[in-house]
């Protein structure tokens, strides 16, 4: 059993580069500048990671939602901001 929750994160990972980095979830920029440098790498991918005082789980939010619907409005809002975010800059590339 889970205890206390003390910290939510972004957890950006790519395993062709092996590099993960630990984002606050106010660091909304610094996701997206990850995705600005290694979106074209196939195994990119942002999760949420919460860690707890006996461990950590990770939910995939992208490429694929593995469930941001489950979390507090608090980390959602960030969430969509990162995937919003996103969205605008696969839309530059497109214009």
């Amino acid at each position: 059993m889970k205890t206390k929750t003390f910290i939510r994160e972004f957890y950006v990972l790519t395993e062709e580069g092996h590099a993960v980095w630990h984002h606050a979830l106010s660091d909304t920029d610094y996701v997206l500048r990850d995705y600005s440098k290694f979106k074209d790498d196939p195994t990119f991918t942002i999760e949420i990671q919460t860690s707890y005082d006996d461990g950590a789980d990770w939910v995939e939010i992208y490429p694929n939602d593995e469930g941001i619907s489950d979390f507090p409005k608090y980390v959602q809002k960030q969430i969509y901001k990162v995937l919003k975010g996103i969205q605008e800059v696969k839309s530059k590339e497109v214009a």
